[in-house]
């Protein structure tokens, strides 16, 4: 099925811009083109549509290849450029290259356009994907996030980093381009506190004097006062940096406060060599050798034409299966690799082998065939594909930098299809494990049912999912809090989740709730009068039986001290000895005579 695509055309003659459409249908495409002749025609065109390619006539009148080149990196930065022209020089077109041109096809070879197209589409569809993916992994995550370089200015942050800065103006311009350590010792008001610390850590994980960073430090911006885990790690990559993550654990130290109160987150490739042209004749030998393959080759056109191809630019072991493909093909008019983009070894006169892309098209000529080779040097693109690679494993390095379970998966199929290391270290899986895994591998069974219903009803973008229950490999059942974003991977819906364990969390405050609903019951019960002050003498409990005691009802007595209940001898008997229990840590046991609501009790 041809593949719909959208063309800008920039080109003044009508039968030119059909040619182009009719190799694109020949290439597999269904084109939906507009054409274009000055350049506010351009102008208006890129401003109006989303178009996936820009072919361009390298001159126009009073208008040209170069200046609409200019305009789409302007208005459309990322758009395949594609320059199609009579006759271009090649200084002309390695300078169109080097400006940003995608590539170049020569409108009597254009038999080159439909591939030349369909890898571009191609790697812009990479580019974009891993785009969408690393920011969507930041954004995904509900920590305050910012990656930055080596010298310390923010490269990048995440939705949660921006949210957190525009809701404190003081904070409203820290973003990509600040430099974060001026920020940190400049730093004052709520945030002065912690600015020193988180200033020599950073400088120490930048300059590799330490590991890592972790501090927990409180927030008061706002009321009531935020508590956050800073966690500062190197970005792993050779131009160095590091990842900031602020996490938001306020449920995790009140909840540790209430127990001691009560139990104690590609380089883009780009290519700019120049097509070689070489034609051979039905015995091998060289008609044609263009000034690219000159230059790409070391040899001169006068000194290649009339010898066998397969003696000079063919690397000596792959010659016998040229001979082969090619005797094959005088005989049988079959050839696998005619009309195909492949790519193959090549030999230079100095006698280095290099990478190259190959076309090759056969024609009949006074009833023999003639064949034709483009060739294309791809060593700078092979260094690229490594460079991306590279790319990618920055972003590995980032997931695996991020300190919860991070998991990614098919929103159609359910499949995991990445998880970082803190998942495979907390959950027990291997990563090849959990890429056997669905998502409901890791819940148990009984809420499964209830979690297909709710993925039914999740949004197209991030949100926050409450708290699951997920099962380890081991079978530890532990409570979690996820965060989702939904993205495009690759042309397929789906999902990134992170994990947050608040197991401890909502144990402790279970405790501490069992703790107070049983000091409540025992005191409510028994007949004598029993209370509770805090250090400043002042009632936190009151059972009924003291209510009785001093006549006044429970409700009126909570928050007050002694002060307010007894006569003042009484009173400061009362306060004096408190305070030796509570200094000396010692129990008494006395008896004494107080007046409280006109009543003397012993």
């Amino acid at each position: 099925m041809p593949q719909p695509i959208r063309v800008l055309i920039v080109e003044d003659s009508a039968n030119d811009a059909d040619l182009m459409l009719s190799e694109l249908r020949r290439g597999g495409f269904d084109s939906d083109s507009k054409r274009v002749r000055t350049a506010d025609e351009l102008r208006a065109a890129l401003s109006q549509g989303s178009w996936d390619v820009v072919l361009s006539d390298f001159s126009l009148p009073g208008f040209g290849a170069a200046a609409a080149l200019e305009m789409a990196r302007e208005m459309a930065a990322d758009i395949p450029f594609i320059v199609v022209s009579g006759s271009v020089g090649e200084e002309v077109a390695v300078e169109m290259m080097r400006a940003g041109a995608n590539d170049y096809v020569l409108k009597h070879a254009m038999a080159r356009l439909g591939p030349i197209v369909s890898r571009e589409l191609r790697e812009s569809k990479k580019r974009q994907a891993a785009e969408r993916l690393s920011q969507n992994v930041l954004n995904s995550l509900s920590s305050h996030i910012a990656v930055l370089d080596q010298q310390g200015t923010i490269v990048a942050v995440n939705a949660s980093w921006k949210l957190f800065a525009a809701r404190h103006g003081a904070l409203a311009e820290i973003g990509p381009g600040s430099h974060y350590l001026t920020i940190s010792h400049l730093a004052h008001g709520p945030y002065a506190d912690a600015a020193p610390l988180v200033a020599d850590g950073f400088a120490k994980v930048l300059a590799g004097e330490l590991p890592q960073f972790v501090l927990e430090y409180q927030c008061r911006a706002k009321s009531p006062t935020k508590w956050f885990l800073l966690h500062t790690t190197p970005l792993g990559t050779e131009q160095g940096g590091a990842v900031v993550s602020h996490t938001d654990i306020t449920a995790r130290k009140e909840a540790e406060e209430a127990m001691r109160d009560s139990d104690s987150r590609t380089q883009f490739i780009l290519e700019t060599s120049l097509d070689c042209i070489i034609t051979i004749d039905s015995q091998g030998k060289i008609t044609e050798f263009n000034p690219a393959a000159e230059k790409t080759f070391g040899y001169s056109r006068k000194s290649v034409l009339g010898l066998a191809i397969v003696d000079l630019l063919i690397p000596s072991v792959f010659r016998e299966p040229h001979l082969r493909g090619f005797d094959h093909f005088l005989k049988t008019g079959e050839g696998p690799i005619l009309g195909q983009r492949v790519e193959v070894t090549a030999l230079r006169q100095d006698g280095t082998e290099f990478p190259v892309e190959l076309t090759v098209t056969a024609v009949h000529t006074r009833g023999k065939p003639e064949f034709t080779a483009f060739l294309r040097d791809i060593s700078e693109r092979k260094q690229a594909e490594m460079t991306l690679r590279d790319s990618e494993e920055r972003y590995r390095t980032l997931l695996d930098r991020i300190p919860l379970p991070l998991f990614v998966y098919d929103r159609e199929t359910l499949q995991y299809l990445t998880v970082n290391q803190a998942a495979v270290a907390n959950y027990g899986y291997s990563h090849d494990e959990f890429l056997q895994m669905k998502v409901t591998d890791i819940r148990p069974s009984e809420d499964v049912p209830e979690l297909l219903d709710a993925l039914t009803r999740t949004g197209e973008s991030y949100e926050k999912r409450g708290i699951w229950r997920h099962r380890k490999k081991n079978g530890t059942i532990i409570q979690v809090e996820i965060a989702a974003h939904s993205l495009d991977l690759a042309g397929r819906p789906a999902c990134i989740i992170l994990a947050n364990d608040v197991t401890d969390g909502l144990q402790a405050d279970a405790e501490v709730r069992r703790t107070s609903n049983l000091l409540k019951a025992v005191a409510d019960s028994t007949p004598d009068a029993i209370f509770v002050k805090d250090r400043q003498g002042r009632y936190l409990l009151f059972n009924p039986a003291a209510s009785r005691f001093v006549g006044l009802p429970v409700e009126e007595v909570l928050g007050r001290d002694d002060s307010q209940l007894f006569d003042p001898v009484g009173a400061r008997f009362v306060m004096e000895r408190d305070r030796q229990v509570m200094d000396s840590g010692q129990t008494e046991t006395k008896e004494e005579r107080l007046t409280a609501a006109g009543t003397t009790r012993v």
